[in-house]
């Protein structure tokens, strides 16, 4: 099973504070909805905003700054 999250995949959440991640130091990232499994992430930098990292759901930036690191 695939579990890849693209910005395309549609996460149902009502609020980025359901919304935490585990970093392997990698490309990816595992987000968890609510403390359970929801996919994995690629993790894109914005050389906008100082190489700040960041997660595409839902057609949505989510600045991973701004969420719980498990």
């Amino acid at each position: 099973m695939d579990t890849l999250i693209t910005e395309d995949t549609e996460v149902k959440y009502q609020n980025e504070a359901e919304l935490s991640y585990f970093d392997f130091e990698e490309e990816t990232v595992s987000l968890y909805i609510k403390g359970v499994f929801a996919g994995d992430c690629k993790v894109w930098k914005d050389s906008e905003e100082d190489g700040r990292e960041y997660i595409t759901i839902n057609h949505t930036i989510v600045y991973l700054d701004t969420l719980k690191r498990n």
